[in-house]
């Protein structure tokens, strides 16, 4: 799995975390979610739109309890992403 897509869920996931828009199962830990959904990304988004892709990643994340966040609020969530964030 590629530095990108870590840097790329773990910005997002976080982000959703601190918005109150992702919650985590009770034994679920952030780390653990950001892999998991970084990986769904990795084996099933190519050719997939990347938030649509994300999106399932994390409704198919054994960790996730509640997502509230729809498309358009985690677009919005990458599209605020500072450039900083990914590595190059």
């Amino acid at each position: 799995m590629s530095s990108f897509l870590l840097a790329f869920t773990d910005h997002i996931v976080r982000q959703l975390l601190d918005d109150g828009d992702l919650l985590l199962q009770p034994d679920a830990t952030p780390e653990a979610v950001i892999q998991e959904v970084a990986d769904f990304l990795a084996q099933r988004g190519q050719g997939h739109s990347a938030i649509s892709s994300f999106s399932k990643g994390l409704l198919a994340c054994d960790g996730v309890d509640e997502l509230f966040a729809d498309d358009d609020a985690i677009k919005q969530i990458v599209d605020g992403m500072p450039r900083n964030v990914l590595p190059r």
